[in-house]
């Protein structure tokens, strides 16, 4: 399988948007009701809400393609009239400067969202993100980079923790009328 990593533009918006509503949902269904999921998916990934981020100088988006899917995922078959092409199972958006979420020291990078697709989980796609993160804020001469992460997301946790990211605080999540807490984590470069 080919995958391909590449900076998103203002004509995937409606893409990342999919997406984001897609994984969101994926990871978090069994806890929130579904009232407040769809209150906080309409809000998060409004088409126009993800076309301003996208347009913000102080974001990058990165989609991540697979080559070679059908319209039903399905790798290498091909149904009557769907032709087969790159189908988007990921991405990862970066902010800098004024556009990070909570912390803002300028020298640093947020690493705000890493999607990943569940059927597209397992096989390093999440660590190429992550990669391309790191490379990122290594090129733009970061001193760190951060993230926020849902305190009960282990396997997250657990990621993060492995690659060298300590808890430097928290912060307050809204979903609807839960308030969860998420840990920033940072990484020194």
């Amino acid at each position: 399988m080919n995958d391909c990593l590449r900076q998103a533009t203002l004509e995937d918006a409606e893409t990342l948007a999919a997406l984001g509503r897609r994984t969101f949902y994926q990871t978090f269904v069994d806890f929130y009701s579904k009232a407040t999921m769809e209150r906080y998916l309409s809000d998060a990934f409004d088409l126009g809400r993800v076309q301003r981020e996208l347009a913000c100088p102080q974001s990058r988006f990165w989609l991540l393609e697979e080559a070679g899917r059908s319209e039903t995922g399905e790798a290498g078959k091909e149904r009557e009239g769907v032709a087969k092409g790159p189908v988007a199972v990921g991405y990862l958006k970066l902010n800098w400067g004024e556009a990070q979420t909570d912390l803002s020291e300028h020298n640093g990078l947020e690493i705000e969202r890493i999607c990943l697709l569940a059927e597209a989980q397992g096989r390093g796609l999440g660590k190429m993100l992550y990669d391309k993160a790191i490379t990122e804020a290594r090129e733009q001469a970061r001193a760190f980079v951060w993230l926020g992460v849902w305190e009960n997301n282990h396997p997250a946790i657990a990621f993060y923790r492995s690659r060298g990211f300590v808890e430097v605080g928290t912060h307050s999540f809204q979903m609807g009328d839960v308030v969860d807490r998420d840990l920033i984590m940072r990484r020194d470069l």
